[in-house]
């Protein structure tokens, strides 16, 4: 999924810009959210010119947004279950 987006090298711009983003400094990889970014048939469109860290961009292609849900984690949720 790293070719679908620009990985940044630069070294001002390993920072992920999503303000919700729990660990902007750190991260696998960084990724520029270019015109030509197209993954996971979501419009990404509203997030061009920003960088996202792995974790940010995999939960946008994945769910269609930034944000992530408060509450209870997955892990709770099956011990709930059992």
């Amino acid at each position: 999924w790293q070719e679908e987006g620009w990985a940044v090298s630069g070294l001002g711009k390993r920072r992920c810009t999503y303000p919700g983003c729990e660990s902007p400094d750190r991260s696998v990889c960084f990724i520029l959210v270019g015109p030509e970014t197209y993954d996971a048939d979501r419009d990404w469109a509203p997030l061009r010119g920003s960088v996202l860290c792995c974790s940010c961009y995999s939960h946008f292609r994945r769910f269609g947004t930034l944000h992530r849900a408060q509450g209870a984690r997955r892990s709770d949720i099956a011990v709930k279950q059992l």
